[in-house]
């Protein structure tokens, strides 16, 4: 199975402090375009899954606009199964609303197991503490990928929310760790032989 990974797009962003009104609008809107065309390029390559790591929207309360965009996007590629889990910028921004059948949410502080043929898909919204990345059924005997929204370090505490414990996810037999909260992509292996 083919699988996208994309990460904080921050769509429909505030962007008048660093650019006149206009120029914010057109902006957020090549973002919106930049994202049904990373979707469309997976399915074109034959993407199954794709994995929203956080951070799809810069806020809470995206526009009506955005949010439908978004909506209509995913909805129109049945073909594909859409995980996203909540980034620290938007926390809830699609609680409440109803979500097209191919998109699955995993709300900040909150944790979900899927399977996917050989793959176990161990997903986690911003937040999620040591305790919970260590409860999840991670198994040696199958292919394991993580998807979470935030930083390696040395672990959760309540005054830093977005660490992740470097130890614990070292420890577990990871192969693919789909991280979001970085802004660029960033290659490493994992003691465990994955990236």
């Amino acid at each position: 199975m083919k699988i996208l990974h994309i990460a904080d797009c921050h769509l429909d962003a505030v962007m008048e402090q660093h650019l006149p009104a206009r120029m914010a609008k057109t902006r957020r809107r090549e973002l919106l375009l930049t994202f049904s065309s990373a979707v469309a390029i997976g399915e074109r390559e034959g993407a199954g899954l794709v994995l929203l790591a956080g951070d799809l929207f810069d806020t809470p309360t995206p526009s009506a606009g955005a949010l439908r965009y978004v909506l209509d996007c995913i909805a129109a590629h049945q073909g594909m199964q859409f995980l996203l889990i909540e980034g620290n910028h938007d926390v809830g921004a699609l609680e409440g609303v109803t979500l097209p059948e191919n998109l699955t949410r995993i709300p900040a502080r909150t944790t979900a197991t899927f399977s996917f043929g050989d793959i176990r898909l161990h997903a986690a919204g911003f937040g999620v503490t040591d305790e919970q990345l260590a409860a999840l059924p991670c198994r040696a005997d199958t292919k394991n990928i993580f998807l979470l929204h935030g930083t390696l370090g040395s672990g959760y505490s309540p005054e830093r929310e977005e660490i992740l414990s470097r130890s614990l996810l070292e420890g577990l037999p990871i192969e693919y760790l789909a991280l979001g909260h970085f802004h660029t992509h960033t290659a490493m292996r994992l003691p465990c032989g994955g990236l």
